[in-house]
């Protein structure tokens, strides 16, 4: 079943510990289920990644994305570092009871590389490694999208983006997952913005109600 997905990004601006203060009362407040973008972990280190989304597990998330960009030199981790990342959170997630948390793995390769080689490459052997679905920002062209999705056995999430931003093509393509990214948060504070200009600039708001 095709899914459309929520998520705001964090960056990694602020703590793990910040970040779960923020998540909590999402959680704990809204009926739907929620996949959670933890970044790319909050950690280098194998162990702490583990924790952290097990902290997420815990809280009631049904799913995570987890990116294979590293946030201190900007570049993708190293395959197999990545591999071993997703081996151990499959693991930790399997030991405490966690087994149906969805692992959605983010790899930016397309991003970085612009080519569709070794992101179908990285994306399988994310999925040999035991993770539900791959999610791969940046990429558009309905060829190398279709590549993917025949590749793959596990779900293939896209991005919208201007150039692929109508979802039922790309679900007719085999896509079953379709985030928004940013693109809503944008657009919204983009209205903000030019509408306060405007009422600052003509003390008039009635655009507002029409």
């Amino acid at each position: 079943m095709p899914r459309l997905a929520f998520n705001t990004e964090y960056g990694e601006q602020c703590s793990f510990a910040e970040f779960l203060n923020q998540l909590k009362p999402i959680v704990n407040t809204v009926s739907i289920p929620i996949s959670v973008d933890i970044e790319s972990g909050y950690s280098n280190d194998i162990n702490t990644i583990c924790q952290h989304v097990l902290a997420v597990a815990k809280l009631g998330a049904v799913g995570i994305n987890i990116e294979d960009s590293d946030k201190v030199t900007g570049k993708l981790r190293p395959q197999e570092q990545q591999i071993a990342i997703l081996v151990a959170i499959k693991n930790t997630l399997n030991r405490h009871g966690f087994s149906q948390l969805f692992i959605n793995a983010r790899t930016d390769c397309f991003l970085q590389t612009a080519k569709i080689g070794p992101t179908i490459t990285r994306s399988l052997a994310y999925q040999a490694a035991g993770i539900d679905g791959v999610f791969v920002p940046g990429l558009t062209d309905s060829a190398a999208i279709k590549q993917l999705t025949t590749a793959l056995s596990v779900s293939v999430n896209i991005m919208a983006d201007e150039l692929a931003s109508d979802s039922r093509r790309l679900f007719a393509q085999g896509v079953q997952r379709f985030s928004l990214g940013n693109a809503l948060f944008d657009v919204t504070k983009h209205f903000i913005l030019t509408a306060s200009c405007s009422f600052n600039n003509s003390k008039n708001c009635d655009y507002l109600f029409q």
